[in-house]
């Protein structure tokens, strides 16, 4: 008879959450229409200058004591949004921006648990900017999601 399985430890369980976040992430910002490209890590160029982009990357994780059997833990993940000004002209590059951002956030509005992944995800927040990329001045936006989890902890 086989024995059972070893409990995961505590490393083990905060490296898998990430890895599940962050694809579950991938998943929802790949039904949001018009990007052209969704990453899970930070790059240097876009595929083929593939306007716009999204970079999914981990940000933070706290915890916290939940009882003697459980601890609160939050997952922190930095989306970052790109579309270049260049090519699509002012106008049309902000107008890009505000659709995704109506989108993104209404996404996670209505999806509080990632499909039943985590117990809750907070209200995203973010911020806007213009930043320099390989092809000159960018639209910028970095929305910040907060994943909250309940792990087993071992006493």
């Amino acid at each position: 008879q086989e024995p059972p399985p070893e409990e995961p430890t505590e490393e083990e369980l905060v490296a898998r959450f990430f890895v599940e976040i962050s694809s579950a992430l991938k998943t929802k910002l790949s039904g949001v229409g018009g990007l052209n490209g969704v990453y899970e890590y930070e790059i240097d160029k876009p595929e083929y200058g593939k306007y716009p982009f999204v970079t999914i990357t981990m940000a933070n994780f706290e915890g916290a004591f939940g009882d003697n059997i459980r601890n609160l833990r939050t997952y922190g993940f930095n989306l970052r949004f790109y579309q270049e000004r260049a090519a699509f002209g002012n106008e049309k590059a902000e107008r890009i921006m505000r659709e995704m951002m109506d989108e993104v956030t209404t996404a996670f509005d209505a999806d509080t648990t990632l499909s039943g992944l985590v117990k809750y995800v907070k209200p995203v927040s973010g911020d806007l900017t213009y930043v320099d990329r390989e092809i000159g001045d960018t639209r910028f936006a970095e929305i910040v999601v907060e994943a909250m989890s309940v792990v087993p902890s071992s006493m």
